[in-house]
């Protein structure tokens, strides 16, 4: 059994690398069946979201300013991804963990629609190191981050500057997701800016998995100097993160 975890941890583990913008088209519509309704390597959640670990071969690769949308070969199927731009090699083998299905999506930098896609937050070669992964840091966020932060949230900057005044309390935050690290130690990490102190990677867990690019506002408890081991170690993180609707 103890082998057993540490592998789908280190699955997990290795889905750092590359993110992509998670965001919903006006023009498509997230569907609980599909391209992925036939076989039993995947599952939709109620929200379309497809999960678990899925190897593909990528058939075409089409690189866009911002994304990279590959047509891949899974098993019988073949079909298309969007994730974030990289040198992906058509002939190679390449993994993912968690994506959203799609219908009539409209790619505004290609001024094409795809029947079906797949948006990809993570996508990763089968043969990197798993030391590369964990390694990996958060991107900076971009400058022009402006965010409303409403009076029931506490800015970042205080939480920082102020951390053992709100240590081991519930508080609420508001921010826009700049990175989001699914399905690791049977949590996702979700990565917030909200203006005031964008320079300090600000970090929550949650049981739920929100689009990148999103503003959101997250209620849980603030830990301090929290360790999970792995290389995860936070000065704060704010845990068991929930949405406040």
């Amino acid at each position: 059994m103890k082998t057993n975890y540490f592998f789908y941890v280190g699955i997990a583990l290795m889905s750092c690398n590359q993110t992509v913008e998670l965001t919903p088209n006006s023009e498509g519509s997230s569907e609980k069946t599909g391209i992925f309704e036939k076989g039993g390597t995947h599952s939709h959640a109620s929200d379309g979201i497809v999960k678990s670990v899925h190897q593909i071969v990528i058939k075409e690769h089409i690189k866009g300013e911002r994304y990279s949308y590959c047509e891949v070969i899974e098993g019988a199927n073949t079909y298309w991804i969007a994730t974030m731009g990289g040198d992906f090699k058509e002939g190679a083998t390449y993994l993912y963990n968690e994506g959203i299905e799609k219908t009539d999506y409209k790619s505004t930098e290609l001024d094409r629609t795809f029947d079906r896609i797949l948006l990809v937050s993570a996508l990763y070669s089968s043969s990197e190191s798993l030391e590369s992964k964990t390694s990996a840091a958060a991107p900076a966020p971009g400058p022009d981050i402006k965010v409303t932060i409403p009076k029931t949230s506490v800015p970042i900057k205080e939480l920082v500057t102020n951390s053992k005044k709100y240590a081991n309390k519930s508080i609420e935050v508001t921010g826009k997701i700049t990175k989001v690290n699914p399905g690791i130690m049977d949590r996702n990490w979700i990565h917030l800016a909200d203006g005031s102190m964008d320079s300090y990677d600000f970090v929550c867990t949650s049981e739920e998995v929100f689009p990148v690019g999103h503003v959101v506002t997250l209620k849980g408890v603030l830990a301090v100097n929290k360790d999970f081991g792995a290389g995860y170690s936070y000065d704060l993180i704010v845990e068991n993160a929930r949405k406040i609707k």
